[in-house]
């Protein structure tokens, strides 16, 4: 069953409005928003059941540190970085604990 909702507005010449579209079914509900503009010189009478001359129309995104896959891959990398890091620093402890204690070229040991 298709179930269709539609408000009439007024709206203004060369304005800014921001739509948001509801898409409800049995898995859930998800929210469209989108940004558009009317044309300059639209008849002030003008509803949303007419056609206008000319409308831009840009889908509003969100900002990125607020869309959740940028922030899950920023995260990922984060986690990562630390690991290795840590394993690295492990490794050279772990490595530096097995070598011989050697003299560095060009130094003489002397017993006193």
């Amino acid at each position: 069953m298709r179930v269709q909702t539609v408000y009439r507005v007024s709206v203004r010449s060369s304005t800014w409005y921001v739509l948001r579209v509801t898409a409800r079914s049995a898995a859930g509900s998800a929210d469209c928003y989108l940004k558009f503009q009317t044309a300059r010189g639209v008849d002030p009478a003008w509803t949303a059941a007419a056609t206008p001359r000319r409308v831009v129309v840009r889908a509003a995104r969100r900002p990125l540190y607020a869309r959740l896959e940028v922030v899950v891959s920023a995260c990922g990398v984060v986690v990562t970085v630390v690991l290795v890091s840590v394993a690295v620093a492990i490794y050279c402890r772990h490595r530096r604990r097995q070598l011989p204690d050697k003299p560095l070229p060009g130094k003489v040991r002397t017993n006193d």
